[in-house]
């Protein structure tokens, strides 16, 4: 079963990878944009089963629900990135819920990756007390400022480094707010306006060059306009990535499918999308029920 779910999901998910890049930025937090990849995690509703070997789930991804229902969701993840933003994201604390509560975990699963790397998530349930009952989850990439580098040179020693090293440049920051003070060249040289004479004109001016190639001009240094916090540190040289991925069940919710198919138009598209939702379906189905199944024999 686990190889028949890794192959037919294979089929579907291969095509929808996409990355895209920007120059670096170094507003305020609330301004920065950065470079993000299409995360290939997949959300799905759910809708419980019980039998004799326990309870399964199976997806519906049409299903609705009113004022005092319950709804089921959890999702599956391929892709080193995809899994470890998953990982992080998928705990009953990271959702945020509208028109639901009382969240908690109904089936488990080891994070195990299958055949093709992806994993399936945990499902939960949750209780509807309003007209749009919807699960939003913020999938993002790692945070750790300590472990990035720029050309084979470590960033900043620690998350509270006022120093951050980027090629030939020291620059000096708030180790609260990441506003940069001053800027050091490699050789301790202060980067100053060309007027105060630490540099020649000429030397300036190749500096500056060099500072562009880092998205830094000296002017918005002085102005206090240049953020290296670590956040921004993490957008810039952290290929980071955040996306949010959600459900819904009201009556308004548009039902489309949460795994976008790459297919030629030579006839009928919209049948290649619907078989390959069946697909899906029929995978994450099976990968679920095996896992329950596993779990109930194991717990007996």
């Amino acid at each position: 079963m686990k190889k028949i779910f890794a192959i037919v999901l294979c089929m579907v998910m291969v095509f929808a990878c996409v990355t895209s890049a920007s120059a670096m930025s170094w507003g305020k937090v609330e301004n920065t944009t950065a470079a993000c990849e299409k995360y290939n995690v997949s959300l799905f509703k759910f809708e419980k089963v019980s039998g004799i070997n326990g309870d399964a789930y199976r997806i519906v991804d049409t299903a609705t629900a009113k004022v005092g229902d319950t709804v089921y969701f959890g999702g599956y993840a391929i892709g080193e990135s995809s899994i470890n933003a998953a990982i992080y994201a998928f705990s009953a604390e990271d959702f945020k819920l509208i028109d639901l509560v009382n969240i908690r975990k109904v089936a488990t699963t080891d994070f195990d990756v299958d055949d093709l790397h992806g994993v399936s998530l945990p499902i939960y349930s949750a209780q509807v007390v309003g007209a749009t009952p919807t699960v939003n989850i913020t999938l993002k990439s790692g945070d750790d400022v300590t472990k990035l580098t720029y050309k084979g040179k470590q960033i900043v020693t620690s998350e509270t480094a006022t120093e951050v090293v980027l090629g030939n440049f020291g620059f000096i920051r708030d180790a609260a707010t990441g506003i940069v003070s001053a800027v050091r060249y490699w050789d301790g040289t202060n980067v100053w306006n060309v007027n105060k004479k630490e540099l020649s004109a000429e030397s300036y001016e190749a500096v500056i060059k060099e500072l562009a190639v880092l998205g830094v001009a000296m002017e918005d240094v002085e102005a206090g306009r240049v953020c290296m916090s670590n956040i921004n540190l993490i957008k810039n040289f952290g290929n980071y990535c955040e996306t949010v991925k959600g459900v819904c069940w009201g009556e308004q919710c548009v039902i489309t499918p949460n795994v976008s198919l790459t297919i030629p138009k030579t006839g009928d598209a919209s049948v290649g999308m619907y078989i390959g939702a069946a697909f899906i379906v029929l995978a994450i189905v099976g990968g679920v029920w095996y896992t329950v199944s596993k779990r109930r024999e194991a717990a007996n």
